[in-house]
């Protein structure tokens, strides 16, 4: 994948998951707006050290 896509913000995952958030004080349903956060990857901003381990770049 380009180095721009991969580093890119996953802009309609946030909204997804701001969504999910929002449901769930409010108490609705909140579930399906986080498995569309979770599909769009929104999970990618949270920090993964298996990516890292596997990224050439980054071997020593």
């Amino acid at each position: 994948m380009p180095e721009p896509v991969r580093k890119s913000l996953p802009v309609i995952g946030i909204i997804f998951l701001l969504l999910a958030i929002l449901k769930f004080v409010q108490g609705g349903n909140w579930i399906v707006w986080l498995i569309l956060a979770i599909l769009f990857g929104a999970m990618r901003l949270l920090p993964s050290s298996e990516s890292t381990a596997s990224d050439p770049e980054h071997k020593a």
